[in-house]
């Protein structure tokens, strides 16, 4: 990394770590060593960043809570820019307003407190609010397309900010217009309902009982394949008996077959070798490849 980014990075005042241990900042506990990661604690200063880098012609990744992408065994080249610092929100005319890299369920906890819901089946996936918009995260009939008015985005090449309203995100199952666009999420904008503050905690508290019971705790990416039409993958993977597969440190989930956990200093090697054979068996059996719903880098 060139000298002149690292010093303009103290003279913006902003953080960052040198030779950073990806397997501490990643859900699963897997991957290689950040040559620099740079955590921004402003929208300001997560523009700077990405401006200063684009004109340097440096590479980079964008990542929230890196709940969802499976980082590789080797050293990451690219400078990391975690966004879990510009977390901040509002409510307006009972609209809820959130920064990219809050964590959307801590933010929907947040909100619960004032009496503003619409967001319950979401609680408990752990991803940040830029990661939610930009995989149209879901979860029990509800997704972020369902709930989104619109998305403040910045583009690196116009450097340009724009904000997008719902219908242009084009937004389908786990996916949505920025997956190939290279454009960032800023923040975006959440439409509430009203309830009492002791309901809406009631039925979170109720959300996360029901992902207790359904799916395993410990160091996973969540769910690893999006369904096939209305058809859990997982529930193919269980027919298939694939349940409790093991490569290396990594394991299909007794609990929850669409989960791949690290049981045991899995590598990323690990689990692209279970997925590969999660692959082949649906194939054989069913005649279709499943496709992942998490990032691989």
């Amino acid at each position: 990394m060139t000298q002149c980014f690292i010093d303009f990075l103290k003279e913006q005042d902003v953080k960052f770590i040198e030779d950073l241990d990806i397997k501490q900042i990643s859900s699963i506990g897997i991957g290689g060593r950040a040559k620099l990661a740079v955590l921004p604690n402003s929208e300001e200063k997560l523009l700077k960043t990405v401006s200063f880098l684009t004109q340097l012609g440096e590479g980079y990744k964008v990542v929230g809570n890196t709940t969802n992408i499976l980082f590789p065994d080797t050293d990451f080249r690219d400078v990391l820019i975690l966004t879990r610092n510009v977390n901040g929100y509002r409510i307006e005319n009972d609209m809820f307003y959130a920064e990219c890299g809050g964590t959307f369920s801590a933010l929907i906890r947040k909100i619960a407190d004032l009496g503003y819901c619409g967001f319950d089946e979401l609680y408990g996936i752990p991803g940040s609010v830029g990661g939610m918009v930009f995989g149209n995260a879901g979860a029990y009939g509800k997704a972020m397309s369902d709930v989104t008015v619109s998305v403040r985005i910045y583009s690196p090449i116009a450097d340009k900010i724009t904000e997008i309203p719902l219908e242009q995100m084009v937004f389908s199952y786990r996916s949505s217009a920025l997956k190939h666009s290279g454009e960032i999420i800023l923040s975006a904008l959440f439409r509430t309902e009203r309830d009492s503050a002791e309901k809406i905690r009631a039925r979170l508290l109720s959300i996360v009982e029901r992902r207790k019971r359904a799916q395993p705790s410990g160091k996973s990416l969540g769910s690893i394949f999006k369904r096939h039409g209305n058809l859990p993958v997982s529930r193919l993977i269980d027919e298939l008996g694939m349940k409790g597969l093991t490569v290396g440190g990594a394991v299909i989930s007794n609990k929850h077959a669409g989960f791949i956990m690290n049981a045991s200093e899995a590598s990323a090697a690990d689990v692209r070798a279970l997925i590969s054979e999660v692959k082949r068996g649906v194939y054989s059996q069913y005649g279709f490849i499943p496709e992942e719903e998490i990032e691989i880098l």
